[in-house]
């Protein structure tokens, strides 16, 4: 599925979008794909066959709606309606508690940029460490970037990585009234040390890591020098700064 999804996704045109999510909450690992259309529901059904065919077997299920952009908002965000309690809340893990009350969840995240696709000992190691989760709730998101994303010159906006296939996001998360979340947390470290080799340095500046140390330069490129000089202009007293503010 991994395999042939990451040559799939970046390729496909600009009506649909990709995302691949790898999982392990405990009870083993799983692995599924969300795709959403703008265009026609014939073509998203031929697409999506496309990528059935490359993975054969393995596909255990297909399911396909027509469903209003909001909806479709609403599905991803893990929610009946705007109104539910369970909305947006991080690993589209619902959120209610017995009671019916909003319950928390702790959750901690990093990223990497792929340029090329991973080759059969990186995608070893993706699924060796979505096995290995231990702890929590951990899973690994991939993004298919391409089409109307990579369009736009890199240094255009502040979101620099317009030459990239993949965004990856490793999170892992965590009751706190259950756990401390140290073994899922030292997950998430291992797996993005371990995937690192095969990433292109960058990391996604929505998905804050206090662990970056070179956070400047990975997360603004060679756009962070005019984007210093917006940030004095604009906000001289820094009423918006956090530690990795530029």
């Amino acid at each position: 599925m991994v395999a042939a999804w990451q040559e799939w996704g970046p390729g496909q045109p600009d009506e649909i979008w990709s995302a691949l999510h790898l999982e392990n909450t405990g009870a083993g690992p799983s692995v599924s794909v969300t795709v959403f259309s703008l265009g026609t529901y014939g073509d998203l059904r031929n697409a999506v066959d496309r990528l059935a065919d490359r993975v054969g077997a393995s596909a255990s299920s297909v399911l396909l709606r027509r469903r209003s952009y909001q909806e479709s908002m609403e599905l991803y965000a893990d929610c009946t309606s705007f109104a539910d309690d369970r909305c947006g809340l991080p690993g589209g893990t619902p959120g209610r508690s017995p009671e019916g009350a909003l319950s928390r969840e702790t959750y901690a995240a990093r990223s990497d940029f792929y340029d090329r696709p991973l080759d059969d000992a990186g995608i070893g190691i993706l699924l060796d460490r979505t096995r290995a989760a231990r702890g929590g709730s951990a899973s690994i998101a991939l993004t298919a970037l391409g089409g109307a994303v990579n369009r736009v010159a890199p240094t255009a906006t502040a979101f620099v990585h317009r030459r990239s296939r993949v965004l990856a996001q490793y999170l892992a998360s965590w009751h706190p009234d259950r756990s401390d979340g140290t073994a899922v947390r030292q997950w998430l470290t291992a797996t993005h040390q371990a995937l690192r080799p095969h990433a292109s340095g960058a990391a996604y500046q929505n998905y804050t890591d206090p662990g970056l140390t070179d956070w400047r330069r990975a997360y603004y490129g060679d756009a962070a020098p005019r984007l210093s000089r917006l940030k004095r202009r604009y906000d001289p007293d820094r009423v918006f700064t956090y530690p990795q503010a530029l």
